[in-house]
């Protein structure tokens, strides 16, 4: 309440009061002069020595599994809080069903109880709180607002479909698609050289010791054992700028956790590349903060941090149950960037991935400096597959063009096709 309107009114009404003595009046001002001094002290202590306490019963959670808010505000001081609000902020992605907003006169170190559920709805990373806090005097003549300094984060991981089996024509194995411990031929390390058969290309032909030899002789290649894959996902910000591109977004992050989960469940290693964000990058730190309105708490309430990463996310390979664990929630906390294009990362970062492990591409798009990437990469000794989503058109382009190469090229325009993927005959 702002004391300087009320200051001029009370001083006239005095200076009536006086000139013709109308005692009355006085003792009304003084009443009002004594009221208004108690709403402000009142209103003024309300908030303070406030605490809040949170627990959420679970911070990882399945699509469709609950986790448990509980927020508890004491009033920590020896005086009665006439009367306290308190909302908890929930984004409704979860779902928010329960208390989450109660009004309470607040006992010497009494609290107050806020318990709601939330419902994985929505994969991604979802803070949950700070609460808002109102009070203020008996008669509304004074209130104050606060924003709680504690927030606490909810993990949604993508949804993932079982993956019954693949088809998929290529000449060499493709690990992280039929998922089986295969040896190749690593054309990047050689071992030695053998007489020409005729089932080798002419590639394998070793030119200068067959020239010196006058026959023909081949080229031998350390063998290398390939295990699992490096899932490769595209999440910049122009390749989802059509419309349904929310619907795209979430089935590009199911079919990279569906793979990986499949990949892993067969004892191989898995790990993950992507030009998306971390949203974890972008936690605020969290302070209690006074507001002029409840409007104005809201807002500060659903502020939230900046990132300007552009380094790409990366999980190394590994296996087990724990590299599942952190893929899942290395997806579920992916978020669109402006960073680089998914042609620009493969090709800056596939000089330091493991060779052993194939390169599995999951994109809305498939430009042309991606397929010439995808081919690049192929011909230097990587295994490549490449998944297209929600874009027939780009896919049956992507076919035509990697097929040349003997790079397998998938579309997935529907979680059920994860069930049983195979190549689409163009």
């Amino acid at each position: 309440m702002n004391t300087a309107k009320w200051l001029v009114p009370c001083l006239a009404i005095l200076a009536i009061s006086l000139i013709f003595q109308l005692g009355s009046f006085a003792y009304a001002l003084y009443a009002l002069a004594g009221l208004i001094a108690l709403s402000r002290l009142m209103g003024h202590y309300s908030l303070e020595s406030i605490e809040e306490t949170r627990r959420l019963s679970r911070n990882r959670i399945h699509p469709g599994e609950t986790a448990e808010v509980e927020v508890s505000v004491r009033n920590a001081k020896p005086f009665r809080v006439l009367w306290a609000l308190a909302e908890d902020t929930a984004p409704e992605a979860l779902r928010p069903e329960g208390d989450l907003l109660k009004v309470a006169t607040l006992k010497p170190y009494g609290t107050l109880n806020l318990r709601y559920r939330l419902t994985g709805l929505k994969r991604g990373y979802h803070r949950v709180g700070p609460v808002i806090l109102e009070s203020g005097d008996l008669f509304g003549l004074v209130r104050r607002f606060k924003v709680g300094e504690q927030a606490q984060y909810l993990t949604v991981f993508p949804k993932v479909v079982e993956v019954s089996g693949y088809a998929i024509p290529a000449l060499k194995p493709v690990g992280e698609v039929r998922l089986r411990r295969s040896l190749f031929e690593d054309p990047t390390r050689l071992v030695g050289v053998r007489e020409y058969r005729h089932e080798d290309s002419m590639k394998r032909i070793h030119w200068k010791t067959t020239a010196r030899t006058g026959s023909l002789y081949s080229k031998i290649y350390e063998p290398t054992t390939m295990i699992g894959a490096n899932l490769v996902v595209d999440f910049h910000r122009d390749s989802y700028d059509a419309p349904g591109w929310e619907e795209r977004l979430e089935l590009a992050a199911t079919v990279a956790a569906s793979l990986g989960h499949y990949i892993l469940s067969q004892s191989q290693q898995v790990g993950l590349l992507s030009n998306g964000r971390d949203a974890a990058d972008r936690i605020r730190q969290e302070k209690a903060a006074e507001a002029l309105s409840r409007s104005e708490a809201r807002k500060l309430a659903s502020q939230e941090g900046a990132s300007d990463r552009m380094r790409p996310v990366e999980l190394l390979p590994r296996k087990g149950d724990e590299q599942r664990m952190q893929l899942l929630e290395a997806l579920a906390r992916l978020e669109l960037s402006s960073g680089l294009s998914v042609s620009e990362m493969l090709w800056q970062e596939h000089p330091g991935m493991a060779r052993e492990a194939a390169v599995v591409v999951i994109a809305p798009r498939a430009p042309r400096g991606l397929l010439q990437v995808l081919g690049q990469i192929h011909r230097v000794g990587f295994v490549v597959a490449l998944f297209v989503v929600q874009n027939f058109q780009a896919y049956a382009e992507a076919a035509g063009l990697l097929a040349p190469e003997h790079i397998p090229v998938f579309h997935v325009g529907e979680e059920w096709e994860l069930h049983d993927i195979t190549i689409h005959r163009i």
